[in-house]
């Protein structure tokens, strides 16, 4: 086929700048759309995010007033627990105790008075016993257990052979004697 070119040169040139110029135009409002199009899309997903970031910030504030409360009530029953745990070691078991000076006394010796003094961990055992041997033996009882040491008896207590009246002092170690 054969072309012809009945246009002159300059309108020819005019043409073809045309074109070019339709086609930046173009290309430039395409651009211009979108980036309006991802700018929008853009402030709508700040939007979003904002209320998301203030509905955060409340949900984070209550947590923080109700894990306040929480963190209270820890510190609350942490006190208590630590209360009771002072008072279960300061408790002493007088029942243990009795129960195993008791078992150190033999028939024969009769005991009136049993005084102890926590603060000073001592123990006075005052009675009368039967003869001097079972007085002898029940020293030796409570030196051969562990729960009461330095047991001391009077010498002139040792003087008489009947019906002694008696005080033996000790100091308390524990509460139990492992035999």
């Amino acid at each position: 086929m054969i072309e012809l070119n009945l246009l002159p040169i300059s309108e020819k040139t005019n043409s073809n700048l045309m074109w070019k110029y339709v086609i930046i135009k173009t290309v430039i409002s395409i651009i211009l759309t979108l980036s309006l199009v991802i700018s929008g899309v853009l402030f709508g997903a700040k939007l979003i995010l904002l209320k998301k970031f203030n509905e955060v910030q409340t949900q984070a504030t209550a947590l923080k007033i109700s894990n306040q409360k929480i963190n209270e009530r820890v510190n609350n029953y942490n006190k208590q627990i630590k209360i009771l745990n002072d008072i279960q070691k300061e408790y002493t078991d007088w029942a243990l105790f009795l129960y195993n000076l008791n078992s150190k006394i033999k028939n024969g010796i009769y005991l009136s008075k049993i005084e102890i003094n926590m603060s000073e961990k001592k123990v006075n055992l005052i009675g009368i016993s039967n003869n001097r041997e079972n007085l002898l033996d029940l020293k030796q009882n409570l030196e051969e257990c562990d729960f009461i040491s330095e047991i001391s008896l009077p010498l002139n207590t040792l003087l008489k052979k009947q019906n002694i009246d008696f005080s033996i002092t000790g100091t308390i170690n524990k509460l139990s004697c492992d035999e």
